[in-house]
Formats: C-alpha cells, structure tokens, sequence
C-alpha cells in the first residue's frame, strides 16, 4: 500500500486545491498496463449531495479519457445496470462489475462510493470544498482489482467537481497514461 501527500503545485492546474491525499493498492506486476478501455459505473451516493455519484463518475470517465483510456459512454453504462436489475448509484460488487464489463465489452470497471462531498467551514478564510472516494478497478477477465483506493481531496475552488479533478487526477496517474 502506498500513502501519498501532494501539494497544490502538482496538482493547482487541475483544481486549485490545497491538497489530495491518496491511500491506494496497486495489483503487482504493472497490472495497469494493459488498460486499454474501461466503463465508469455511477458512483454509490453515500453524501447529502444530490447526484454526486454521478456527478463524480463524469469527472472520472473524463480525466481517463484525457489518458488516453476508452471510457465507454455513461449512457451505455447505465443501461448496462438496468440489465442486471440495478438502479445507478446502486451499491456494486465485484461480480457483478465483471459482469457489466463483459456486458460493455471493455478490459476493466471502476467502480465505487462518494462518501465525501461538501464545502468545508475554513473558518475565517475563502470557502473550501471536500471530496471524499472510494475506488476499484476491476480487470473483466481475471476478477483481479488492479486498483483499490480511497482519494480525497479539497480545493480552494467553489466547485465539488474542482476538488474531484484532482482525486482524479491521481487515479489517471495509476492507469500510467
């Protein structure tokens, strides 16, 4: 497992923001290479926040893309869930990312929970935002997660999404893009 701090610097292009911390789990091997395509489902909504699991999956699939990695559109995962008799936003295992993966036709899966999404009280300073993750990346063929992580960030900017780009940003740096 590694731990990673990073300051605004590395990251103020993406969001603004004060910092991103990143707790993540690397399947050994470089399993990430071979990432090629991948289906962000929506995230499970564990916040006050309407929406945030979708919101959040949007900024995922587009800081991938940005990586070079084929996101299949949020459309067709979506109708990927209903197939299986799931809602998005649903709580997903394992399997049934396999599943939905082999349904999509792609190498991986991320999947996951917002379980953190709110503007920060900094007290007498400018307004803060927070976001809090939890991410897996499943590999469709093997069941192997290539990745498991919990990403949070804050960010001087106004905007949950500022503050999920760069949590985001660290999850594009796992895929080696």
């Amino acid at each position: 497992m590694t731990v990673r701090w990073m300051g605004c610097a590395a990251v103020a292009a993406l969001a603004g923001c004060a910092s991103v911390h990143s707790s993540e789990f690397r399947a050994p091997g470089g399993g990430l290479a071979h990432v090629k395509s991948t289906a962000v489902l929506p995230l499970e909504n564990l916040t006050a926040m309407p929406d945030a699991g979708r919101v959040i999956a949007d900024v995922l699939s587009t800081e991938l893309a940005a990586r070079e990695v084929s996101v299949v559109d949020r459309g067709k995962s979506e109708a990927s869930l209903r197939s299986v008799d799931l809602v998005p936003g649903a709580t997903v295992d394992r399997l049934t990312a396999m599943r939905l993966g082999e349904i999509l036709g792609v190498d991986t899966v991320l999947y996951g929970s917002v379980n953190e999404a709110r503007e920060a009280d900094p007290g007498t300073g400018p307004r803060k935002t927070v976001v809090g993750l939890s991410l897996r990346l499943v590999d469709v063929k093997t069941g192997v997660h290539l990745l498991a992580g919990s990403y949070s960030a804050s960010s001087g900017d106004e905007s949950i999404t500022a503050a999920a780009r760069a949590a985001a940003a660290e999850l594009g740096k796992a895929v080696g893009k």
